[in-house]
């Protein structure tokens, strides 16, 4: 073989990580008091949401409910849509934090003033491809304060290893609580996130189409959703799955 070419020495850190994907997600929480209506923001149709998602650059791919909220699975990941609470996560180079306009503005639609917002994601591993309001913590805490009073920031493990950024804002009307947990969460009501990576490349397999070539579509979803242990995790529990190619779950 010859040599590489003279150019390839000279790639650039764009160039390098064209392909990679930010997998950690940016999580956003906004609690609201109860308004006049009981059904809230769940009276809004998929259209409203659609058009609420186009801040954040990602759309619905699916959408289900059930007695207490609305699920709807994002091109990036999903949002939960409860009465007086919603949740809205998104991974990638998502511009989640672009969405707060809107749904204040749907929040005021329907007489829902704003009590708590929470957001925070596992630390980014490619920051640089980020784009506003997401450039850095910090950058992300500025935007959030042009809102919002009293926003209050931890970071929860190493700042130069693996650690998790908070941000927990309250509106004007509300005092600031000294932790930073949501006073209108139920009791029980716990969060637990999980951040896996240097998964095995057998794992990771199983999310490439290559590794089930006779199903497409739902069916392709499905599988991957047996096949991983993943339908096994919560017993009983409808998972609403998603396949995406060449790879992507």
């Amino acid at each position: 073989m010859g040599p590489p070419p003279e150019s390839s020495p000279d790639t650039s850190d764009t160039e390098v990580t064209a392909d990679v994907f930010e997998g950690p997600e940016k999580k956003l929480e906004l609690y609201f008091c109860r308004g006049s209506n009981e059904a809230g923001f769940r009276q809004f149709q998929t259209e409203v949401w659609s058009d609420v998602l186009i801040a954040a650059s990602c759309t619905i791919l699916h959408q289900q409910a059930n007695t207490d909220f609305d699920a709807y699975l994002l091109s990036e990941s999903s949002l939960f849509v409860f009465s007086h609470r919603v949740i809205l996560k998104t991974c990638g180079t998502t511009t989640l934090l672009l969405v707060l306009p809107k749904l204040l503005m749907l929040a005021e639609q329907i007489g829902c003033a704003i009590e708590h917002v929470l957001y925070g994601h596992y630390r980014y591993k490619f920051p640089d491809q980020q784009v506003y309001p997401h450039l850095s913590f910090q950058q992300e805490q500025d935007y959030l304060s042009r809102t919002f009073d009293n926003v209050q920031s931890r970071v929860l493990g190493p700042v130069d290893g693996c650690c998790w950024n908070v941000l927990y804002a309250s509106s004007k009307a509300v005092p600031v609580l000294a932790p930073l947990c949501p006073a209108s969460s139920k009791d029980g009501d716990d969060i637990f996130e999980v951040a896996m990576e240097g998964l095995s490349p057998a794992v990771c397999a199983q999310f490439f189409k290559v590794a089930h070539p006779d199903v497409t579509g739902k069916e392709l979803a499905c599988r991957m959703t047996s096949v991983s242990g993943i339908g096994l995790l919560l017993p009983g529990v409808e998972v609403d799955d998603w396949a995406f190619e060449p790879c992507g779950y």
